[in-house]
Order: C-alpha cells, then structure tokens, then sequence
C-alpha cells in the first residue's frame, strides 16, 4: 500500500493542497495500528479487516491479491490452480502480521485449508523480498496485484488462477475514534472521491 498505492494518490493530493505537509511510514498492518494507538501517526492507512475497537476503518478502495510466478520459471505454462495443487507449488509470503497474510489465511480457511498445508518457503517484510525472491526462483508469491502491475507489463511475471480462493480486500483510513482533524477530513474525502 504505501510503495504501490499511496505515492500517486499522495502525489496529486498535493498538487491540489500545495501547502500541506505530509510524512508516509511504512508498515505493515499491526505496526501502523500501534503507532496510532500510541498517538506516533495521526491516520494510517491499512490492509485487511478491522480488529482495533478503538480504531475507526474507513473502507477507501479495493484491492485484489493475485499469485504470480517467473516467466521464465518452471510454472510459466500454469494458468490456474486449486487450493490442493496450491499446496504443492513453493510459496513465498509476506510476515505475520501484515494485512496480505491475514487475507491469504481468512480465503484458506474458507476452503477448510490453512497456511500449514502450504509449502511456503520463505516469509518476507517486504512485497520487494517476494518479488524478487520469485524472479531468481522457481517459487511463487501472491502480493496485491498493484504490486506487479510493472512486472506484468514488462512481461517478467505472469498471474496464476486461484479460482478457490477468494483474494479481495479493503484498503482502509485508521483513526483512533474521536480523531478527526480538518486536514485529515480534506485527505480522507480526496481519497474517498478519486
């Protein structure tokens, strides 16, 4: 979210409010969560579902998390797979606690699997790691599809199927309750119409 979403979202809100100052963290969801709770960041804006009670999640835009290979890799015919033949292939994923993990565990679940059948080899703070992970390997990642969108274009990368998962989320505002400034409304209300 921070390094494929919000820096061209941030770059126009900034041509439209010159005089406004902004400074980005980046985080995963459970540390974005803790510096609001800790007062560190006056608004976050987070992956996956709401759990804080005392945090507000405004839903702003939706996102899909695909899997994706090497083009040149051993799964580059590959077009589709279920949740069975998923748990063959090695994957590589983000940490625990970020908002892309908890999406992957709630559509596995869904279909009476868990992270435990997969064979994810490695786990990574950063979508970065898993790119590029997968580009010098034969494993597989599943990042929000913003996250390859260069890639695919540039034809590095392909997308697999996973028709048994569901892989949707919301990308969310936090904000401690009672939180709401004048120019965090104005940010809030240009991401919400754009």
């Amino acid at each position: 979210l921070a390094q494929y979403v919000m820096p061209e979202y941030i770059a126009r809100f900034l041509k439209e409010y010159p005089h406004i100052k902004i400074s980005m963290l980046s985080g995963n969801t459970r540390d974005i969560e803790s510096a609001l709770l800790k007062s560190n960041i006056d608004i976050g804006m987070v992956e996956g579902a709401a759990r804080q009670p005392q945090i507000r999640y405004i839903p702003f835009m939706k996102d899909e998390l695909v899997a994706f290979a090497n083009v040149k890799g051993k799964y580059r015919s590959l077009e589709s797979l279920s949740v069975k033949e998923l748990q063959k292939i090695p994957l590589v994923m983000r940490e625990q606690g970020s908002g892309t993990l908890e999406v992957i565990e709630r559509a596995l679940h869904g279909c009476g699997a868990s992270l435990s059948d997969m064979n994810i080899v490695m786990y990574f703070g950063t979508t970065e790691g898993i790119k590029h992970f997968v580009a010098h390997s034969d494993a597989m990642g599943i990042v929000s599809v913003h996250a390859v969108r260069s890639e695919l274009l540039v034809g590095l990368f392909h997308i697999i199927e996973l028709p048994d998962l569901q892989l949707m989320r919301d990308f969310a505002f936090t904000e401690k309750h009672g939180d709401n400034s004048g120019i965090l409304q104005t940010l809030k209300d240009f991401m919400l119409r754009t």
